[in-house]
């Protein structure tokens, strides 16, 4: 699971260095994301448009938490999952603002 994070920072961070319009939404903005699925909880944080620090185990208060098993995680980064239809069926749980919740999907796309 930790090696599938770290493409998916590594492919966001990418993105992020290159498309304009990714860099003016994360401009000055800082965000600590956490992911809990059934096998454990990762957490790293938004900061200066790139994410960074990825560490294993829970973060008390992050700004976006993610909860879902890791089958359902892999499936929406692998885009076979859409993220609302995870949300309806109770496969995803979200805690994060309405702004960020929907900025989750820039995370979530593998696609550069």
């Amino acid at each position: 699971m930790r090696e599938a994070l770290e493409d998916l920072v590594a492919t966001f961070n990418r993105r992020a260095e290159t498309d304009a319009q990714l860099q003016e939404e994360i401009a000055g903005m800082e965000r600590t994301i956490q992911l809990v699925t059934d096998k454990g909880a990762y957490h790293m944080a938004l900061r200066d448009g790139r994410i960074g620090g990825l560490e294993e185990g829970p973060l008390e208060g992050a700004d976006v938490t993610i909860t879902c098993d890791e089958e359902t995680f892999r499936g929406l980064v692998e885009g076979h999952i859409p993220t609302f239809k995870a949300m309806a069926l109770g496969k995803l749980k979200l805690k994060a603002s309405l702004e960020d919740a929907l900025r989750l999907r820039k995370l979530l796309s593998t696609r550069t």
